[in-house]
């Protein structure tokens, strides 16, 4: 996919719990390598993102390789989060502004 020594965006669409216990996606966009990748190094550092944002286990995360061609613009409308930064949905195949 890309060199093994240089970090480039990921991004993890989560399942996962808020603080009143109710079931909430979250997205999360990382920085790493491909072994770091393919380590599950992503997962570590969007588990910490979320927990300092307030959500609780247990999480279930894809990563952008990973994930079904659907899921990321369906968080993305869920979340409203558009393509271009605003509040409107996203199109299947369309990436969400903090994907760019």
């Amino acid at each position: 996919m890309f060199a093994s020594t240089q970090k480039r965006p990921l991004t993890i669409v989560t399942a996962c719990m808020t603080t009143d216990g109710l079931p909430d996606f979250a997205m999360t966009t990382v920085a790493v390598t491909e072994d770091e990748r393919e380590n599950g190094v992503q997962y570590l550092l969007a588990e910490a993102d979320l927990a300092e944002r307030g959500f609780e286990e247990p999480m279930v995360h894809f990563d952008g390789v990973e994930a079904p061609p659907f899921l990321v613009p369906a968080v993305c409308n869920y979340l409203h989060i558009s393509a271009d930064g605003a509040t409107s949905m996203v199109e299947p195949g369309d990436k969400c502004a903090n994907e760019r």
